[in-house]
């Protein structure tokens, strides 16, 4: 059974048709966890919803944040008010009060 161009032509096209329909449904998925996450710090009645803004005026001057090398070339930033890792979705100083 021989298999012409013809044939392996169709068989691409139908492959390409289906990865682009695959890219719309992950760039959809994305755009609705995007939305999500806003809905959900919105509710959460945070100060800053942009993750730059909070580092810029919250982190990078927290009294809270102390550092630890967690290895030779690697940083960790911990929070004394939670006991964990530095977080924006999580941080205390990010609630409006």
């Amino acid at each position: 059974m021989d298999i012409t161009n013809e044939q392996i032509y169709k068989k691409l096209l139908t492959i390409e048709k289906l990865l682009a329909k695959e890219k719309q449904d992950e760039d959809k998925i994305i755009e609705e966890e995007k939305k999500i996450k806003d809905l959900v710090l919105e509710k959460e009645n945070k100060k800053f919803t942009d993750v730059i803004e909070w580092k810029t005026y919250v982190w990078e001057n927290c009294s809270h944040r102390k550092h630890d090398m967690v290895s030779d070339t690697r940083i960790g930033f911990f929070c004394d008010i939670t006991k964990g890792h530095c977080d924006f979705l999580n941080c205390p100083e990010n609630i409006e009060k």
